[in-house]
């Protein structure tokens, strides 16, 4: 393969709006691009793209980069608005026999390149013929050269889905990931290269951020041979036992991608199967299906369901958006111990922010707002401080429970426990006090943004003047 280096220089100013982290091999990546980034940011760079140099702030020299807080000092050292030169690299492996049928073509019938695709599968036949290749190896050699050569597949096959995850996340371009996890299958497969649980995962995430979540539940039933639903049902393999893993693979990280998948679409009793199997408990039945105990079956370290695992099978009974899913939802938060230093080292594991903050998104979204109210007292009293998320959830709450007094309180509780509001925040509450002709109050809190340094929005703004439109009050309009 023929490594393509491709050197971009950009100047740009604070704030840059990239994400960027240390890799192992010594670069500062690029890791996400965001929302706010300048058109010359989200039109010249990738995630995946290294940081090279910077220009320094004097003498305009260019120095390397080796890790981020070095970048980061480089970048700070700037006034807002004054511009920093950095140099990024973007590497590319392209298959040196293909490289001019490639470029002869439009390849219009795949949005990914061909060498990208196949690149984890070249990887492995590289180092395989090399090692077939040497006569004077003994078996052991061979088996340790072959493990070797399957490692390097793995990890080239998780940075290909790491970079096309976050591409996805930043694009909305939800064909690439399903591609590069389908050939990265056909590699492993290919190779007779057991998974492992960090690859594993990494697939059924591609799967499920594109929306394929069917495609991670069956992928992880071929691999382990294991129902999908938690259930004592049998699999019915498509590969014939080709596609593997090693036993550690079946874990917390690759369960919580499988309840991940559940979660998509709600399926709250498959989740609570799963978690019945991860716990051993085989008595446990859902709508006549029986769960199927995992014990022995997985890493005996890394099997017990932790809060984040709970977390997920909550978030899929709240979403059912049903009178039973919801029953579910307080049935797996109420199983859960309030936090505690007392909490025993075995057992259920204790609520966190996130369980409190999607009880009460479950109450508000059925209409229910005391109970919201109750589980948001009930988070204030665990020692758990609440934030923006449980805020604003309790604020739309009380304004469709038609409590706008209340939704005032909160939001001037918000400032006074430290919680900066969002623009999301006061919309609401601005919205709400607009509907019901209370104008000189939205205006002040409209005020009150701009004095906290958020800049109301083009919604802010409509808000206000349907409020004076409706108040038969036109000509204040024309101030805004």
């Amino acid at each position: 393969a023929t490594e393509a280096v491709e050197t971009i220089d950009l100047s740009l100013s604070r704030p840059i709006g990239i994400n960027v982290e240390d890799t192992d091999d010594g670069y500062v990546s690029v890791t996400g691009i965001s929302d706010k980034a300048t058109p010359v940011v989200t039109e010249n760079l990738r995630v995946g793209d290294r940081v090279v140099s910077v220009e320094s702030s004097l003498g305009g020299q260019m120095w390397k980069v080796y890790n981020t807080d070095g970048l980061i000092s480089a970048v700070t050292s700037r006034l807002p608005g004054q511009t920093v030169r950095i140099l990024f690299e973007r590497v590319q492996n392209i298959d040196s026999d293909e490289y001019d049928r490639e470029n002869e073509s439009e390849r219009s019938s795949s949005p990914l390149p061909r060498s990208v695709l196949s690149e984890a599968v070249d990887g492995f036949r590289l180092a395989a013929s090399s090692s077939s290749s040497t006569p004077a190896r003994s078996s052991v050699e061979r088996r340790q050269a072959n493990a070797a050569s399957q490692q390097m597949l793995l990890s080239r096959s998780r940075d290909l889905l790491r970079t096309y995850i976050a591409r996805s996340e930043e694009t909305r371009d939800i064909a690439a990931p399903v591609k590069v996890a389908d050939r990265v299958l056909e590699a492993v497969m290919e190779a007779s290269a057991p998974l492992d649980g960090r690859t594993l995962s990494l697939i059924m995430k591609a799967y499920n951020v594109c929306d394929k979540s069917e495609r991670a539940i069956t992928t992880f039933e071929e691999v382990f041979g294991l129902a999908g639903d938690g259930s004592d049902a049998t699999v019915e393999r498509e590969h014939d036992g080709k596609l593997v893993a090693d036993i550690s693979a079946l874990n917390v990280f690759t369960i919580s991608a499988l309840l991940g998948a559940h979660a998509a679409h709600g399926d709250y009793e498959a989740s609570l199967r799963v978690l019945a199997a991860m716990e051993g408990n085989s008595d446990y039945s859902v709508n006549g299906k029986k769960a199927r105990s995992w014990s022995g079956k997985g890493d005996p370290l890394n099997m017990l369901p932790d809060t984040r695992i709970y977390n997920i099978a909550l978030a899929s009974a709240a979403k059912r958006g049903t009178k039973d899913g919801l029953r579910a939802a307080v049935e797996i938060f109420e199983s859960m111990p309030n936090p505690s230093l007392n909490n025993p080292s075995f057992g259920k594991p204790a609520k966190n922010l996130v369980t409190f903050n999607t009880m009460i998104n479950a109450f508000a979204s059925a209409g229910q707002f005391e109970n919201a109210n109750d589980v948001f007292k009930a988070l204030k009293s665990s020692g758990i401080r609440p934030d923006r998320v449980s805020y604003t959830t309790l604020i739309k709450a009380s304004i469709n429970s038609g409590k706008l007094d209340n939704a005032i309180d909160l939001l001037d509780d918000m400032k006074w426990v430290g919680v900066q509001p969002d623009i999301v925040s006061y919309n609401n509450v601005i919205e709400a006090l607009c509907n019901v002709n209370r104008l000189y109050e939205a205006k002040d809190l409209v005020n009150e943004m701009e004095s906290a340094r958020i800049s109301p929005d083009s919604m802010t703004y409509g808000l206000l003047m349907k409020g004076l439109l409706k108040a038969s009050k036109p000509g204040p309009c024309l101030t805004f």
